[in-house]
């Protein structure tokens, strides 16, 4: 399948759960019959899949994926259906069609989410290096110490999404409805953690530096970054956001003072 393709397809079931979730909710809440919420959320799925596929096009994924706001974008529908799930709890009334219902519009919402903006990243990246030779190139696994960080990071989440399911599922056992979507975030949560000690490609620009990583590139700007540095075991591309920047191990790359000393002046002369 083509990268437009897939992209116009993941952007499809993007918009429709983002729009079709919310509106399902509301009329459970309004206690309307089976009948009236299978026809209006079909109707409802039938037309946003439609706009959906419609602006599912290479533009729209080169337009959010340039976008900083990119990323908080496309995870806010599931973030807006998570709320929901908050606050049904804390009022106690969360039934099981609801709590099915935003169960599955979060897990939708997160995945297609995810491959949206791998996309969208990817056709940013390869709009922003259209006929351009990359000045140079390498390949480096993050250093010991970031590993050792992020790992605990992402093990902290999954510490957190087990307790909050075990004592929600105590607390209401029929919450176990949720399993399967509960699940498929532990798997993804899991998945992240076999990628953290992968190898990245970068290539740097006169217009930025790209990095390739599981077959998703992304594109950034030198305005994007706010300096680079030599540390005793990295290479590192600080960005505003100290948990965004990308430090690449200086024991995988050949010269790695010559290589700081390119990338300082590719940052200033862009």
């Amino acid at each position: 399948m083509s990268r437009t393709r897939r992209f116009a397809l993941s952007f499809t079931l993007f918009v429709a759960a983002a729009v079709v979730t919310p509106v399902a909710v509301g009329l459970i809440a309004a206690d309307v019959s089976l009948v009236a919420l299978a026809g209006v959320s079909t109707v409802g799925f039938v037309l946003t899949a439609g706009v959906g596929y419609r602006f599912g096009t290479d533009d729209t994924a080169a337009r959010i994926g340039k976008s900083r706001f990119g990323p908080a974008f496309v995870l806010s529908p599931a973030t807006l259906d998570a709320l929901f799930v908050g606050y049904y709890l804390l009022t106690d009334t969360l039934s099981v069609s609801l709590a099915l219902v935003l169960g599955a519009g979060i897990l939708v919402g997160f995945v297609t989410g995810v491959i949206v903006w791998n996309g969208a990243a990817t056709e940013h990246a390869a709009r922003a290096r259209a006929g351009r030779t990359a000045v140079t190139t390498w390949e480096a696994r993050p250093p010991d110490a970031w590993w050792r960080k992020s790992s605990v990071v992402v093990a902290s989440g999954l510490t957190a999404l087990i307790v909050s399911t075990v004592a929600a599922f105590t607390v209401a056992p029929w919450l176990s409805s949720l399993l399967p979507f509960v699940g498929g975030l532990f798997g993804g949560m899991l998945g992240s953690i076999s990628q953290l000690k992968q190898s990245r490609s970068y290539l740097a620009y006169e217009n930025g530096v790209a990095v390739e990583q599981g077959g998703v590139t992304a594109f950034y700007g030198w305005d994007q970054i706010t300096a680079i540095d030599r540390t005793d075991d990295a290479v590192v591309l600080r960005r505003r956001r100290p948990w965004t920047n990308f430090s690449a191990r200086s024991e995988d790359i050949d010269g790695s003072g010559e290589l700081t000393a390119t990338l300082r002046e590719l940052r200033a002369s862009a």
